[in-house]
């Protein structure tokens, strides 16, 4: 595979004009004669392996009082309260009670609706089980007899009949 079509911010650099006891260029040529394969192999390896960096206690406090630097820095400026007088009220940045609603959550019974479906088995074997007797349930209900006399229908006309 031509090599600045795998590395194309190398394109422009002629093999020649790099210094060959330079590392990166030993790494580039190394690379180049990798199969692709092994190529993608390598790098989610080293991908891998750079984000697991182990150090130790003092180069963690370092990095840490680095990064609060950092934070203290990037919000460097005055307060702008700071030359109110006592007597006024200062700007509360703390959420009032009214503003702390809770937004109802929409939908969420519809999907449990949905996932735990019951089958008409199962809710019939419920049923069973909570039966107390004398309670009608879905297993004991009744209708009393109709006060209409039946219908009775003409298999070959398929009409209803006055009895």
């Amino acid at each position: 595979m031509n090599e600045s079509r795998r590395f194309p911010k190398f394109a422009n650099i002629k093999y020649k004009d790099r210094d060959k006891n330079d590392i990166g260029s030993k790494i580039l040529a190394a690379l180049a004669t990798m199969p692709k394969a092994e190529y993608i192999r390598q790098m989610a390896r080293q991908k891998a392996l750079s984000g697991r960096r182990v150090l130790d206690e003092y180069s963690r406090r370092r990095r840490q009082r680095r990064q609060l630097d950092a934070l203290e820095m990037d919000n460097f400026g005055d307060d702008p309260h700071a030359n109110l007088a006592k007597a006024k009220k200062l700007p509360s940045f703390i959420d009032s009670p009214e503003e702390k609603k809770k937004k109802k959550k929409k939908g969420t019974g519809e999907h449990f609706k949905q996932r735990f479906k019951k089958t008409f088995v199962l809710l019939l074997e419920e049923e069973k089980q909570d039966f107390v007797e004398g309670e009608p349930n879905y297993v004991t209900a009744c209708v009393p007899p109709s006060r209409f006399p039946e219908r009775r229908f003409c298999s070959e006309l398929i009409k209803i009949q006055d009895a």
